[in-house]
């Protein structure tokens, strides 16, 4: 499938200022994502490229619009969290990195990952520097 052709093309927002609430931090960990592609359901295994309280970036397989509401399982801890796609970027055929928001800031949503103990040291240095930006 051509970039063109894509159903996702043309949701990139690049070149627009920056418009996150909190940081991310790169983290690489399991996911399950369901939802719905028209009248079908959907669940696949995916993959998180970047996360922070908000919500993240996720490498999917299926082609999702922004708006359309997933859900999302953190495999590492049976929790599950309704989100919206905020954007979809064709990486490559077949493979979609989608921004995330979660409804609310929900930093616990990703603890007990499965990812590298740096990983986790510089998430929980992050959380403690935007807890107090929160508050």
């Amino acid at each position: 499938m051509d970039r063109k052709d894509s159903p996702a093309s043309g949701t990139e927002t690049s070149g627009q200022p920056e418009r996150r609430r909190t940081s991310r931090i790169r983290v690489q960990a399991p996911l399950f994502v369901y939802g719905y592609t028209g009248d079908n359901p959907f669940h696949e295994e995916a993959c998180t490229v970047e996360i922070n309280a908000h919500g993240g970036l996720i490498s999917m397989q299926t082609a999702v619009r922004p708006g359309q509401k997933l859900l999302v399982l953190n495999k590492g801890e049976e929790s599950s969290q309704q989100c919206i796609v905020l954007s979809v970027r064709v990486q490559q055929e077949r493979v979609f990195d989608v921004g995330v928001e979660f409804p609310t800031a929900i930093p616990q949503f990703w603890q007990n990952l499965e990812m590298a103990p740096k990983a986790i040291a510089d998430l929980a240095k992050l959380w403690t520097d935007q807890s107090r930006n929160l508050s």
